[in-house]
């Protein structure tokens, strides 16, 4: 679930029953909030979250719980019974500035922020090197900063490609023929079905 060819900057989806990983601390809030009285406003939070066995700081996995009253919650969470369980998923986030290797019993410095439409999360490095050999950062990130580049300028350019097909409305609808035609007949073009789907759906939500 987390090696370099996943790692991403931002929050990405996924489904933790169907994947393989290790629990290196017991589940803990966040965020709280109250709907009936909560103002839209920043939150800032800084953690210290326990480990409860060794092993590799990687993510970070978050869900929520919607209490509507005594009985009834509604939740993303992948502990739930699955007939409980919503289809979104959790989110899961590649904590930076890097791995982090911790021992039992130590805790973690996490900094979790939000200003309403977006969350942060990141290990207070300041913090961390004060406990020593019980959390160390690892010297080489999983990812390769290179790579980063190339899929932040990837991004910029296929912004690039939809607003100019917002412009050009001819040019946007025989683009989005050819991509569903790739997507429906993949294998007679030799791409892979998922990819096609995948690209389909992209250009469709975009």
């Amino acid at each position: 679930m987390a090696d370099a060819y996943r790692w991403s900057k931002d929050a990405r989806p996924v489904h933790l029953r169907d994947g393989e990983y290790t629990q290196l601390s017991d589940v803990f809030d966040i965020f709280v909030f109250d709907f009936a009285s909560s103002a839209l406003e920043q939150q800032v939070e800084n953690l210290e979250i326990v480990i409860s066995r060794d092993g590799i700081v990687s993510a970070l996995v978050f869900w929520f719980d919607l209490i509507l009253d005594e009985d009834i919650i509604v939740s993303t969470s992948p502990f739930v019974p699955p007939e409980q369980e919503l289809a979104f998923g959790q989110g899961l986030v590649y904590l930076q500035p890097a791995e982090t290797r911790v021992k039992r019993g130590a805790t973690l410095p996490l900094l979790a922020a939000h200003n309403s439409l977006e969350m942060m999360f990141t290990i207070e490095e300041d913090k961390l090197t004060r406990k020593g050999s019980d959390c160390e950062l690892l010297p080489h990130t999983r990812f390769d900063p290179r790579w980063e580049g190339a899929r932040v300028n990837l991004d910029d350019q296929w912004k690039k490609i939809i607003q100019g097909l917002g412009a050009n409305p001819k040019d946007a609808a025989q683009l989005q023929e050819g991509v569903m035609r790739f997507a429906a007949q993949s294998a007679a073009f030799g791409i892979d079905t998922r990819v096609a789907e995948r690209c389909a759906l992209t250009f469709l939500t975009d």
